[in-house]
């Protein structure tokens, strides 16, 4: 009603970068099992799985690990819809600026989210790969399904940077995506990282001041990580939903001051850290639409001067 819904996949050469072309990107977390990715059995790890960049005119539309499919508004809202396909938390901000979370169905929601509801079956529809929009199904009252999961993890924030895409999710936990398709899930509420090389290597290893002689190469990419968190609270959020700038938002704090005191000390090789040397670091950030939106799966992506 009103909403212009994202275009279906096209079957024409991916190189097409016009505005009606927008690209699903896929993760590792689409051929790796969750659990080589998850730090341990006990560690939830619902990451973001598959996911396109619409955020020129409504947002990004994404898909979990779990089976979930969500949609990260450019007003900064959320809808978070359950594997069952019928149920759905719409997320948005209160006057106290706490995460609100209200619980509905397909059937029975208001109807000033009906074009955000129309716009989820879009995404979903369009992440599907079909050729044509196919809406979700509305049962009959005695088919009505049951809601599988008790709380929805969805994106809380997230940002395209010039080398990677990091999502950090309600769950505390940070995804991130890097050009050489090498990733990052780190999970900060206890300091834990899982990093996947380009060359699909899963290393595990806990946050500590000696990273840097361990793994240099992980370490570089937690460095990166934490500027692009840094560029995060730099910026104001977008108010308008079809604005052409994606949600900067304000990440946690305490998360880049976990990273920085993890990461900084004296490293093995006795090489003094700055702690404050990537704090003033600004980095070459595209816009967000949907003429940078790259591909991160095509052949033909370079691998980061800086980022080895």
């Amino acid at each position: 009603m009103g909403a212009n819904p994202p275009k279906q996949p096209s079957q024409t050469n991916h190189k097409d970068k016009s505005a009606n072309q927008a690209k699903i990107e896929f993760t590792n977390a689409s051929t790796i099992p969750i659990a080589e990715l998850a730090y341990s059995s006990e560690e939830p790890c619902d990451i973001i799985q598959q996911f396109v960049d619409f955020s020129s005119k409504y947002g990004l539309g994404y898909k979990l690990s779990n089976g979930a499919y969500g949609v990260h508004f450019n007003d900064s809202t959320k809808i978070a819809l359950d594997p069952s396909l019928f149920h759905f938390d719409y997320i948005h901000r209160n006057a106290q600026g706490e995460d609100e979370v209200q619980a509905y169905t397909i059937k029975n929601y208001p109807e000033s989210l009906n074009k955000k509801v129309i716009l989820l079956q879009h995404f979903k529809s369009y992440l599907d790969g079909n050729a044509k929009f196919r809406p979700l199904d509305v049962l009959n009252p005695e088919e009505t399904p049951r809601r599988v999961l008790k709380e929805h993890v969805f994106v809380k924030k997230w940002k395209r940077a010039k080398k990677a895409v990091l999502f950090r999710m309600s769950s505390k936990i940070i995804h991130v995506l890097f050009q050489d398709m090498s990733e990052l899930v780190l999970f900060s509420g206890n300091g834990l990282v899982t990093f996947v090389t380009s060359k699909k290597q899963v290393k595990k290893q806990p946050l500590s001041s000696d990273l840097e002689a361990k793994d240099p190469s992980m370490y570089k990419r937690l460095q990166y990580a934490k500027d692009i968190l840094i560029q995060m609270i730099s910026k104001k959020p977008q108010k308008d939903l079809f604005s052409k700038t994606q949600d900067q938002g304000v990440a946690s704090i305490g998360v880049i001051k976990d990273l920085q005191q993890q990461l900084t000390g004296r490293s093995k090789a006795g090489a003094s850290i700055d702690a404050k040397r990537s704090l003033k670091t600004t980095l070459d950030c595209d816009s967000g639409g949907l003429a940078t939106t790259r591909n991160m799966r095509s052949s033909n992506l370079v691998k980061p001067a800086n980022v080895n």
